[in-house]
């Protein structure tokens, strides 16, 4: 299983935001693998 995260980093996230988007990661990460894409320079 592939969960692809696109446009990551844009915008800031909310505090319940940011806890979901963790959650869906961790439980994406046990199951596959996850690829996650920002138009952010590294330094960012």
């Amino acid at each position: 299983m592939l969960f692809i995260i696109d446009d990551w980093g844009l915008e800031p996230l909310a505090a319940d935001q940011r806890s979901d988007s963790l959650e869906s990661i961790d439980q994406h990460y046990q199951k596959g693998s996850i690829l996650l894409i920002s138009q952010l320079p590294i330094e960012e």
